[in-house]
Order: structure tokens, then sequence, then C-alpha cells
């Protein structure tokens, strides 16, 4: 037997890609009460700006997988 999968179907934007563009579009419009999807194809998220801009990529360091991220 298989375990049934609920989940929300209803969103008012759905964004695909987690770069910097993308991820700012999301949160603008969760901040004026959209329902917003995100959508990654990887397993990391942060699209090409995770790999370019000469920035630092922090969100997957041993600090953070330490605490469960």
């Amino acid at each position: 037997m298989t375990a049934k999968s609920e989940f929300n179907t209803d969103y008012d934007l759905v964004v695909v890609g987690s770069g910097a563009g993308a991820l700012t579009s999301a949160v603008t419009a969760a901040a004026q009460g959209l329902r917003v999807l995100v959508v990654e194809k990887t397993d990391k998220y942060g699209g090409t700006s995770a790999l370019s801009g000469g920035g630092i990529w922090i969100p997957c360091n041993h600090y953070f997988k330490a605490k469960g991220g």
C-alpha cells in the first residue's frame, strides 16, 4: 500500500528556479500576501547565483548541515 501525499495545489504564483531574481520575486509576492510555490530542479537552491557573482555559497556549508539543513 502506498501512502497518500496531500499538499496544497492552489497558488497565486509559481516561481520556476531559485536564483537571486526568482527568490526575490517569491519573497516580494509572499510579503504582499500571495501564496507562492518555488520549484527548483536541482538539489540545491540558488541557481546560477550560487556559482557566479563572486559571492560565497553559504547555505550548504558544514555548519548549516550540522543544524539539519
